[in-house]
């Protein structure tokens, strides 16, 4: 997926999520989207090292375009703002699990 639909993304998970009473989601859901914030921080401030096949990778966005760095930037902004959105939410939704 590029980075570029993040945003409308996760606005499209909002819409789909609003009517959810499954509890497992909205608590599962805030750590998945905690770690991916944690990843694109880290990709931006260039301290993220991922693993492959071949061993451990430096991911550099040296010479990056500009586009490709403001994407980046509105993708943690916006996952950001969902987590926070999730975490609110889940207090208001104590169904069971789906």
């Amino acid at each position: 997926m590029p980075v570029g639909a993040v945003p409308a993304l996760l606005e499209q998970a909002r819409v789909n999520l609003r009517t959810s009473n499954a509890r497992d989601l909205w608590v599962y859901g805030a750590g998945t989207l905690r770690n991916q914030s944690e990843v694109l921080g880290r990709l931006r401030a260039g301290t993220l090292d991922m693993r492959t096949l071949e061993g451990s990778k430096h991911a550099d966005l040296a010479g990056a375009e500009q586009a490709l760095l403001t994407a980046l930037e509105r993708a943690h902004k916006a996952t950001d703002a969902f987590t926070s959105w999730i975490e609110s939410e889940r207090q208001r939704r104590p169904g069971p699990p789906a």
